[in-house]
């Protein structure tokens, strides 16, 4: 049988070159390596960018949707808001006419309700009435007329009534209608007890 010697000479001092991973030249491995690294560095890179730009477009979206949501809700709340001044302001009348009739004398009911029949026979015939303000305190009369004293005979003619006292000027104005001279005035008054 044949012996094979398998350890080299070590006589002449030379070296064996060591063969590389592929190619047998170091450098070259070191360079594949490199490429190889690159390449996955690169790979993982687009992969991870690729994801945040899907996340991106998806919280774009998601904002968006957001955005038209709160407008529907910003309209919905100013709408709302409207219907309750509106709402509120109808409580409020409501609630001072209740006021206004809880305060009413319910011993004398008709008090005001002859009073206001009686009051058409009081007001001489160059006299308009133009706004009747009745309250729990009394009753606020304007007027116009074309003859000043017609009011001044109004005023006493309610003083020396029944059914209305303490009456009072509480303003006259004069103004000119073409060649005619018009009196406004407020008379208030208080209804006799």
């Amino acid at each position: 049988m044949k012996r094979l010697n398998l350890i080299p000479k070590a006589g002449d001092g030379k070296t064996f070159p060591a063969k590389g991973f592929f190619f047998g030249k170091p450098g070259l491995n070191i360079i594949l390596i490199a490429g190889v690294f690159l390449a996955v560095l690169i790979a993982s890179n687009y992969v991870l960018n690729r994801q945040y730009k899907w996340k991106l477009a998806k919280a774009k979206n998601q904002s968006e949707a957001a955005k038209v949501q709160l407008s529907r809700l910003q309209t919905r709340q100013l709408s709302l808001s409207k219907e309750y001044d509106s709402l509120s302001k109808k409580k409020s009348l409501v609630d001072a006419k209740l006021e206004y009739l809880k305060l009413a004398k319910r011993d004398k009911p008709g008090e005001l309700s002859q009073a206001l029949v009686y009051l058409p026979t009081l007001i001489p015939d160059e006299i308009w009435i133009n706004k009747l303000l009745v309250s729990r305190d009394g009753v606020v009369l304007n007027g116009s007329t074309l003859n000043n004293q017609a009011v001044s005979k109004f005023m006493d003619g309610l003083n020396a009534s029944s059914k209305f006292k303490g009456s009072n000027f509480n303003f006259t104005k004069k103004s000119e209608v073409g060649d005619t001279t018009l009196y406004n005035f407020e008379i208030a008054t208080h209804i006799a007890q």
